[in-house]
């Protein structure tokens, strides 16, 4: 996904409340990795934010941004 909006975006992974900033013009990936089952990850955009939502229980998931993987 890449932020178009010319304005940072707050990014939020659930259901651990991780915060991510992305800068206008950057780009990020939110990657299922591992777990019990393959992971379903679900978008709420709001005027401020973007929240992903990884429904199953036990998933693992990556976050890249502008192709560097983000601890």
């Amino acid at each position: 996904m890449t932020n178009t909006s010319g304005r940072e975006l707050l990014l939020v992974i659930e259901p651990w409340a991780l915060e991510f900033s992305l800068p206008a013009g950057s780009n990020c990936e939110v990657v299922s990795v591992g777990g019990t089952a393959p992971s379903v990850i679900e978008l709420e955009v709001l005027n401020d934010r973007i929240i992903f939502y990884v429904e199953t229980p036990g998933a693992v998931y990556e976050y890249w941004q502008d192709g560097v993987l983000v601890d």
